[in-house]
């Protein structure tokens, strides 16, 4: 063509003059219908989608579309086409073969989705060939493009898909290939996020040795979330959707509803989770992010006021917050519950100070503690373990030290053995209390 470089131009797998029909693939944006032309005729004929070789020789192929009352005429395309005429009769193609990608189980209401399918040849007699394949749905209830996206139409039911790559001049064409998947009538639940968002970081999360829930995150059926994180020694994995924040730093979550008898699995979820140190600022920013805060909050005020009718409202909301108030009304305040990596929002049997019986009559008392409460939570807290006899007067003792289990997050459980053995009718109580030193 005057004025074109055809060596510069795209160009299509080289064929034999020998080689069958083929079909030429262009797709407009718009979704009009594309026309075709070819440079020689002599060499190359072209009916509407169809071309047929003629002959040997090199040709131009331009794919026109004119646009219509809504759609503007589009930039022409060309490629060429090189057509060779084996004749020596020594000359072999080699085979190819069609390789279907996995295509896991889909449902009625699921969005559009790519089937992979890779033709390949053997490289037996010349070098290895990766040629396109042609996607056809043969039956079921979907359509597929050009560049191999089915859309379903909403029905369940078989869908079965050919796929055929017909060569070059150095590849035979492959034998076509068959892939048949059902269209269940099941429903694929939703991971839902309270932030709105699919994808992208969730709230920071505070360094703890405690097993804690995701929050926020929710399946629209009801159904159980599994969680798997990209690193386990920053955050790991507790049952199926709890976490343990080892340390500071960030991995990425990845989170799925597996498949029952009443749902299919739901499209998987990934998000990135930042682990943050403990700090009084975190701890209140996290607090304050929680779903339950509100709530109790709300129940807080209202029972300040029954107390103190006198008060405003922002005189107990200030309080809630407060190291010295029990927040979530199960009997530890908030500095105790900070100083343990208890949840400050609920009652917590994990954290929570634990006494336990011995079988030397010695009262024992295990609870969680920061290792170095200054490095991990920029606060000094003292851990004083007092006795008391009547639950009235406690004294602050020193017992033994019998167990010491570092749990992750810069905490530590301990166990402590009282000195003497209780006597008889008089019984010794162990408690724990913490004081923030300034």
């Amino acid at each position: 063509m005057d004025g074109v470089d055809e060596d510069a131009l795209p160009k299509l797998p080289v064929k034999a003059a020998n080689d069958p029909d083929f079909t030429l693939t262009a797709v407009a944006s718009s979704g009009l219908p594309v026309i075709y032309s070819s440079s020689d005729p002599t060499i190359l004929a072209i009916a509407d989608n169809q071309a047929k070789i003629i002959g040997p020789g090199k040709v131009t192929i331009t794919a026109y579309q004119t646009g219509n009352t809504r759609f503007f005429a589009a930039p022409t395309e060309e490629v060429t086409l090189q057509i060779i005429d084996f004749s020596d009769p020594n000359f072999r193609k080699a085979p190819q073969q069609i390789e279907f990608g996995f295509v896991p189980e889909k449902v009625r209401e699921d969005p559009p989705f790519q089937i992979q399918a890779l033709a390949e040849s053997s490289g037996e007699n010349h070098p290895v060939y990766r040629l396109p394949v042609v996607l056809k749905i043969e039956s079921g209830p979907a359509t597929i493009d050009p560049l191999g996206v089915v859309t379903l139409d909403g029905s369940s039911g078989t869908i079965v898909i050919s796929a055929n790559q017909s060569g070059n001049a150095y590849i035979e064409a492959a034998e076509t290939k068959f892939l048949t998947f059902e269209i269940s009538n099941r429903t694929r639940p939703t991971i839902l996020f309270s932030d709105l968002k699919k994808e992208g970081p969730l709230a920071p999360v505070l360094a703890s040795g405690r097993p804690t829930p995701i929050p926020g995150v929710y399946a629209s059926s009801g159904g159980r979330i599994s969680l798997s994180s990209s690193d386990p020694t920053i955050v790991e994995i507790s049952g199926t959707n709890q976490i343990i924040a080892h340390k500071t730093g960030t991995v990425t979550l990845s989170f799925t509803i597996p498949e029952d008898e009443n749902f299919a699995s739901a499209l998987p979820r990934t998000r990135t989770l930042e682990v943050v140190k403990p700090t009084k600022s975190a701890w209140l920013e996290n607090r304050r992010k929680d779903p339950r805060y509100n709530a109790l909050k709300s129940r807080f005020i209202d029972q300040r006021k029954a107390k103190l009718p006198t008060w405003t409202d922002t005189q107990a909301t200030y309080d809630f917050d407060q190291d010295g108030f029990d927040s979530d009304g199960d009997g530890y305040s908030n500095l105790f519950e900070r100083a343990t990596g208890m949840d400050s929002l609920g009652f917590d049997q994990i954290n929570a100070p634990q006494l336990i019986g011995s079988e030397s009559g010695k009262s024992r008392i295990s609870f969680v503690r920061y290792t170095n409460p200054l490095s991990s939570t920029g606060e000094q807290f003292d851990y004083i373990i007092e006795e008391s006899l009547d639950l009235r007067t406690w004294v602050p003792v020193s017992p033994t030290l019998e167990n010491r289990i570092h749990i992750g997050g810069g905490m530590e459980r301990v166990t402590y053995l009282a000195n003497e053995p209780t006597q008889p009718k008089v019984h010794k109580f162990l408690r724990l209390t913490i004081r923030k030193i300034d």
